[in-house]
């Protein structure tokens, strides 16, 4: 699988899982991370996702929903990425999540 369709699978995980509100832009300026707010882009470009020897690393940015509890959401979507991935024979190594910010609603 290339780099394209490894990036639409995490989609699809990312945007079916309940209290992600919104992804977020990252981008390395020499070297810093930096976090944008640009949603005119495709969400495939907020995501940086790298092939290693040991497996696919993933970061994002989301925000989530108020009352959402940010380690019980690493832990499902760490989960239903290495199931997702075990599932289509891709290594999966590693996911950072970066929160952004908390969305009232």
């Amino acid at each position: 699988m290339n780099k394209k369709e490894i990036k639409e699978i995490f989609i699809r995980i990312i945007t079916s899982t309940p209290g992600i509100k919104k992804l977020h832009q990252l981008s390395y300026v020499d070297t810093i991370l930096t976090i944008n707010d640009n949603e005119l882009l495709p969400l495939e470009d907020m995501i940086i996702a790298n092939e290693t020897i040991e497996g696919w690393n993933f970061q994002i940015a989301i925000s989530v929903l108020s009352g959402i509890r940010v380690k019980d959401l690493n832990t499902e979507l760490y989960k239903k990425l290495s199931y997702e991935f075990k599932q289509n024979k891709i290594k999966f190594n590693n996911l950072t999540i970066y929160l952004k910010g908390v969305v009232n609603e």
